[in-house]
């Protein structure tokens, strides 16, 4: 069985994953957000997420012009209560959307156009919003 550590000490030893020094912000939030499928508890997920979001909003501090850090915080905003997948922490949902289309925006040569529209179908599927998200 494994032992559990107090949230504040994960988000402090980096949720004890190896992240190289010289990994990017983005690349970091990146490989916090593959460990959170495998987190059950939802205090843990959410404290991931946290962290996670943490990195990509300095990542667009130092990278105004750049989709990815809006792409990738659109998809931590939409982590979830394992209990409840359909929807998003309350607001978050929205603020995914909001980043999209700000990730939309920036994305001036359409190299993120799939993954934008991807991601923006599935989020406002979950605000019930079903023919926009088509």
């Amino acid at each position: 069985m494994r032992s559990r550590l107090p949230i504040g000490a994960l988000l402090l030893a980096g949720v004890c994953l190896p992240l190289p020094a010289r990994a990017g912000l983005i690349e970091r939030a990146e490989q916090l957000v593959r460990t959170i499928p495998d987190q059950r508890d939802r205090e843990h997920r959410f404290a991931i997420a946290d962290q996670a979001e943490a990195l990509c909003e300095q990542a667009i501090r130092e990278r105004p012009r750049d989709p990815a850090p809006h792409i990738v915080l659109a998809r931590i905003l939409t982590v979830a209560d394992p209990a409840h997948p359909e929807v998003c922490r309350p607001h978050n949902c929205e603020r995914a959307i909001a980043e999209l289309t700000e990730a939309r925006r920036l994305d001036g040569g359409g190299a993120e156009a799939q993954r934008i529209a991807a991601d923006l179908g599935l989020v406002l599927s979950r605000t019930g919003a079903y023919e926009q998200a088509l």
